[in-house]
């Protein structure tokens, strides 16, 4: 498996890819920013672990959509808390592209201090739990995941609102440009503070505008409540 900006990007000419020891549960668009490789001259991206959202409630729930020319279909991601011991929670994810899904069980460790942790994998077959490793789910969430081979500079941050499942938040964008199959692009990263699943929510555009990857968030709820759908 090849290392990337997801994990521990070492060169600026590999591909992404998940790491099997310092994984996380976030996926999306915020790993390409909390990893990635810079240019020297670029300032280094920081990302405070302890300043992020603790895991969710017990039925707590998130659906992202990944879209653009990166995939020949978009694939939709679904993630729900089923319970939750301290820090560790039991998270359900079901991966759908052309109609066909696939569901794995993961436990995920979110300390005080420090990065998140997948514990231990099974997979969902007909009800039924079956035997997984961390490769299994890192080959899960590598779907979500573009291949990007360096971030150059930082464009800037500013003020939007933005649609999370329905519901306008008011956040800021921070622009990146990077380089993508040895192409300019610009990488865009929504934060909400507050916002319990994360950075989740972004886009990579090619120079003419073309949309090579958009992550969103499609619909958001708990077990409280009714979900919201954003138009899609």
């Amino acid at each position: 498996m090849k290392r990337t900006l997801l994990s521990a990007l070492l060169l600026s000419t590999l591909a992404l890819a998940c790491a099997k020891e310092s994984t996380t549960a976030k996926g999306g668009i915020v790993q390409l920013a909390k990893n990635m490789k810079m240019e020297k001259s670029a300032p280094v991206v920081v990302v405070d672990e302890s300043k992020m959202p603790m895991l969710q409630a017990p039925g707590d729930f998130v659906v992202l959509r990944f879209s653009g020319s990166y995939r020949k279909a978009p694939v939709t991601l679904t993630q729900r808390v089923l319970s939750r011991d301290g820090t560790v929670a039991l998270i359900e994810m079901t991966i759908t592209e052309n109609k066909k899904s696939q569901t794995i069980r993961t436990r995920i460790d979110r300390p005080a201090l420090g990065p998140e942790q997948v514990l231990d994998v099974v997979r969902l077959e007909n009800g039924k739990e079956h035997a997984a490793t961390i490769g299994t789910y890192d080959t899960f969430m590598q779907k979500t995941m573009p291949d990007v081979d360096m971030n150059e500079e930082t464009l800037g941050t500013e003020s939007v609102t933005m649609n999370m499942g329905g519901k306008e938040m008011a956040g800021k964008v921070t622009r990146y440009k990077i380089k993508m199959g040895g192409k300019d692009a610009t990488m865009s990263i929504f934060h909400a503070d507050g916002f319990q699943w994360g950075d989740v929510a972004g886009e990579i555009k090619a120079v003419d505008g073309k949309m090579i990857y958009k992550a969103e968030v499609t619909e958001l709820g708990n077990a409280n409540s009714a979900s919201a759908s954003a138009s899609r």
